[in-house]
This record gives structure tokens, C-alpha cells and sequence, in this order.
């Protein structure tokens, strides 16, 4: 029953689209196709792993990461005004807050 759940799908369930075809189930997992291709089964979970920890590297030179595997992260860095840590995103990029607008 889950499976068939997520075969089709209605966009207007999703407060997607405001046409007809919103209100009907769209093919989902057909236009998607399979969840794995077949080179990707014959993998074993180790072969996986390894070439997940290489994409891992390879990002890591790519962006200009410092860290070594092994190392852990710091407590230093960039701090705000009150010395409390300045939130970061998934690539590590410091996201600043946004300021509140004057009200008139």
C-alpha cells in the first residue's frame, strides 16, 4: 500500500498547481524510472562506501576544506558580538542574520 502511495501523485494534495491536472494523479515512479540502475546493484556496500568517502575528498579539495579526516573540528572561529558561534550552512559558509526593517 506505501509503494502504490508514492506511483502516483496529486499535486494539488502538495499545494502544488491550480489546474485540472493538479486535481488528478500524476505517474510519478514511471516518469522517474527504476529507484537503482543496475550498475549500481552489482556494487557491493563496501565498493559504495569508498566511493562515497572519494566524492567525499574530492569535494573536500575542490571547495578548499582544511580539515584532515581524523581531525576534529575546532571550537574556533568566527564569533558574533556576544561570542556565541555564527551559524553556518550545510558547506560550512557563515549564514548571516537577516536585519529587521524600520517600521514606520
Amino acid at each position: 500500500m506505501v509503494r502504490e502511495m508514492f506511483l502516483n501523485v496529486r499535486c494539488n494534495d502538495n499545494g502544488l498547481g491550480h489546474d485540472d491536472r493538479a486535481k488528478a494523479p500524476q505517474p510519478v515512479a514511471q516518469r522517474l524510472g527504476p529507484r537503482f540502475l543496475p550498475w549500481q546493484l552489482e556494487k557491493s556496500v563496501e565498493e559504495s562506501w569508498a566511493e562515497c568517502e572519494r566524492h567525499g575528498e574530492n569535494l573536500r579539495l575542490l571547495l578548499g576544506g582544511s580539515q584532515v579526516e581524523g581531525e576534529a573540528e575546532s571550537d574556533e572561529g568566527p564569533t558574533d558580538l556576544f561570542g556565541q558561534p555564527v551559524q553556518r550552512d550545510l558547506f560550512g559558509n557563515v549564514v548571516y542574520p537577516k536585519g529587521k526593517g524600520r517600521k514606520r
